[in-house]
């Protein structure tokens, strides 16, 4: 199985949970006999670490990035307020990476295309126009969920009504994306339950956090 996975920061060097999630996979797959091309954002907090990759990771996943600045714009964040679009997506949205996009799907043929987070979501439609193969989004976390409780925190009484905004975009966003899609990989069991309940004909299936232990040597107890 030929699979390109799309991911939403560099996957390698794993320095974080979202990071190692994406990277165990890639190499389980990799030790699985299946092909994996990845492809990936690279943003002002999240760069590309070129010389930290090992050549071996490179070579068998033709990793590329390509950088978007998802620095906060208070006039993109207007603008997404009037459109109605989610900042919080709209951000990861770049021309240039839909056309390295366009380019990898243009020149190979994939079985799986791989959305690393709900993130990605936003090239859905490149995808659509130059593969038939089936798209399944890797669900990392219930977004809207984790932007509701950032707006519980907000102590800013004028910022905390416009993240309650963006967590019900999230929402909505979350639920129209599956009609999109041709599954879903939670990561959890609980997250599993939540797509179900609203798309239960959607195939999925959860692939939890996976931990190579050998990379985890037990240490003597001080």
């Amino acid at each position: 199985m030929r699979v390109l996975q799309l991911c939403h920061k560099p996957p390698c060097p794993p320095v974080d949970g979202g990071s190692k999630a994406m990277h165990n996979l890639t190499t389980g797959l990799l030790k699985a006999g299946h092909e994996v091309v990845v492809r990936c954002i690279s943003t002002p907090k999240h760069p590309m670490r070129t010389g930290e990759i090992p050549e071996a990771y490179r070579r068998s996943t033709d990793v590329r990035a390509v950088f978007v600045d998802t620095s906060l714009n208070i006039v993109d964040a207007f603008t997404d307020l009037i459109t109605a679009d989610n900042y919080n997506l709209s951000r990861f949205f770049s021309p240039d990476m839909d056309i390295e996009l366009i380019r990898t799907l243009s020149g190979s043929r994939f079985d799986i295309i791989l959305l690393e987070s709900l993130f990605m979501t936003p090239y859905i439609a490149t995808v659509r126009r130059y593969t038939q193969a089936p798209i399944v989004l890797r669900s990392h976390n219930l977004e809207h969920v984790v932007q509701e409780r950032i707006a519980q925190g907000e102590r800013n009484p004028l910022k905390r009504p416009y993240r309650r905004f963006l967590a019900k975009q999230l929402r909505d966003h979350e639920l129209a994306v599956l009609e999109r899609i041709d599954g879903v990989a939670a990561i959890s069991s609980s997250d599993l339950a939540h797509f179900r309940a609203q798309h239960a004909e959607l195939p999925m299936c959860t692939i939890p956090f996976g931990v190579d232990i050998e990379a985890y040597p037990l240490q003597p107890w001080p």
